[in-house]
């Protein structure tokens, strides 16, 4: 989960993008947009309690409380532009198939 959470910080919040499960870590495809290079961005650790997965098997967790971090991380997008890459064409297909299987 950590390396999913890292992932969305480091693109632009317009980016397309989706995260490919199948890969050990998980990787971040972008459809359209940047990646933010040479900026910083924050982790931020949750309490796990209260939270759950809407809709089910969306890896979507929502926690309907107000919380606060336990802790707040600052990271730099560069050191980990490893778990990010463009999408190729089979990629489009792909996310345009999910995006159908959810409007």
């Amino acid at each position: 989960m950590k390396e999913l959470a890292i992932e969305f910080g480091l693109s632009e919040k317009k980016a397309v993008k989706f995260a490919d499960y199948s890969k050990n870590p998980v990787e971040m495809v972008i459809i359209s947009g940047k990646l933010r290079k040479g900026k910083k961005f924050y982790l931020y650790k949750l309490n796990r309690k209260g939270f759950k997965e809407m809709p089910k098997e969306s890896h979507q967790w929502v926690c309907l409380e107000e919380i606060k971090p336990l802790e707040i991380i600052e990271l730099n997008v560069d050191d980990y532009i490893y778990l990010c890459r463009k999408a190729t064409k089979k990629d489009k297909e792909l996310f345009q198939s999910l995006i159908s299987k959810f409007s």
